[in-house]
């Protein structure tokens, strides 16, 4: 009797630990992975056409040379895409968060810097630039691109940063504005503003306002003139408007080149590797929250791969208008860490609710299963100057596991075996 009850117990066990295990195996492979987050600009030097952004580098996006900048396209004026010059690629002075410093490279408006004194906090142009005007203006960015616009904070002048000496300008603090004026100390031998020529700018009537009110003349404020040098004028002058801002890096996937569209024809059972070239107009890939993709256990045949996957948009939390692309992303190291780069890239399938990507490795013929990473995504593709959207990248486990199957068939050979050890012991005592 005793042991009849402990081959019981046995099979039991047994049976309970197949069942588990083979519930555990056709659990999702994955969870959500968190995002981490002054040479000259046109030396020789070799970009990747699409570039991850880390929470410490901005991809292959460059630092100003003396009037020489990288340049973002983000938003839209008057209907064309917004032209900025990227003033720094990982920016530390406005906030606890990494930013890319950015400055429209052209004048947008013209209009006075304030109808009553020449106070940066309380002047039209501020309200004007934060307002319903441009930056919550759904035609000049996007509900994502808004979402990925830092406030910004800066309660000092940065450390060896001087203001001109053509006239007294005092210092003006940002307070949380989205979109801001440069401060006059900004283009006083920072940031690629070297010279006279560096400071100008197109547009309007070709001066730009700056924020500084002159410090013993209420009604003037620092202007950049048409021949680049930095003066004083009326606050009630209508003078150019160039916007400045700062992206907040953990909100941003992707750089890649601006001119086109990233790779759109990724064919099945193929990838493409990400090309080298010299471009430095870049666009962005935002993060979407709305967007999610989740793939299954993969199945692979020799050097093929299959993965699964099934996508949703939750408009609630997302800032888009939801997925056009499923895509797959190659790289060397996690995609989010410190010195990781794309292997190859491509958007494989237009998006569906699930379905399934097929991937031939062996036809890439640098990839490093021990060290190399697969993901899956889903993307919002806009076209070349616009922004894009996507989901947090999905890490693919390469390990198929063990068939359900398999699992089955042991259950059924342990359970037979247990019932065939009852049935002698039943027998033996009978007899």
């Amino acid at each position: 009797m005793g042991w009849k009850n402990t081959v019981r117990r046995t099979t039991a066990i047994l049976a309970v630990a197949v069942v588990t295990a083979a519930a555990v195996w056709m659990l999702p492979a994955n969870v959500a992975e968190s995002i981490g987050a002054a040479g000259k600009v046109h030396a020789e030097s070799t970009a990747k056409s699409i570039s991850l952004v880390t929470p410490t580098s901005t991809g292959d996006i460059s630092d100003p040379g003396s009037g020489e900048w990288d340049y973002v396209y983000f938003g839209t004026y008057d209907s064309e895409p917004m032209k900025f010059r990227v003033l720094s690629k990982c920016s530390s002075f406005y906030g606890d968060s990494k930013t890319l410093l950015l400055d429209c490279d052209t004048i947008l408006d013209t209009q006075p810097f304030g109808d009553s004194c020449n106070t940066w906090s309380v002047s039209s142009v501020r309200d004007w630039l934060n307002g319903d005007s441009f930056y919550n203006n759904d035609n000049v960015f996007s509900a994502t691109e808004r979402s990925a616009i830092a406030a910004s904070i800066q309660t000092e002048m940065p450390s060896g940063f001087e203001q001109p000496t053509t006239f007294r300008f005092g210092f003006v603090k940002l307070n949380g504005e989205h979109v801001f004026l440069l401060d006059a100390s900004d283009v006083n031998g920072q940031y690629g503003y070297n010279s006279e020529a560096d400071r100008m700018k197109t547009g309007g009537n070709d001066y730009w306002w700056l924020r500084n009110p002159h410090l013993y003349d209420c009604i003037c404020i620092a202007t950049v003139c048409p021949g680049g040098t930095v003066g004083n004028f009326m606050h009630i002058e209508k003078y150019g408007v160039s916007p400045a801002l700062n992206v907040d890096l953990s909100r941003i996937l992707f750089v890649s080149d601006a001119g086109s569209a990233k790779p759109a024809s990724l064919s099945v059972p193929g990838i493409a590797s990400v090309n080298d070239n010299d471009t430095h107009d870049w666009k962005l890939t935002l993060l979407d929250s709305g967007q999610s993709v989740k793939p299954g256990r993969i199945k692979k045949e020799g050097d093929s791969i299959r993965i699964p996957y099934d996508y949703s948009y939750d408009s609630s939390s997302g800032t888009g208008t939801g997925a056009s692309k499923i895509s797959v992303l190659i790289t060397q190291g996690a995609y989010n860490e410190a010195g990781s780069s794309i292997k190859y890239y491509g958007q494989v399938a237009d998006i569906a609710s699930s379905g399934y990507v097929d991937i031939d490795l062996g036809s890439l013929s640098d990839f490093d299963e021990s060290t190399d990473k697969v993901y899956i995504l889903s993307e919002t593709s806009n076209g070349a100057y616009k922004t894009d959207y996507a989901s947090i990248p999905q890490s693919v486990s390469m390990d198929p596991g063990i068939s359900p199957a398999v699992w089955i068939i042991a259950a059924v050979v342990i359970l037979g075996v247990g019932f065939f050890v009852i049935s002698r012991q039943k027998k033996a005592k009978a007899v």
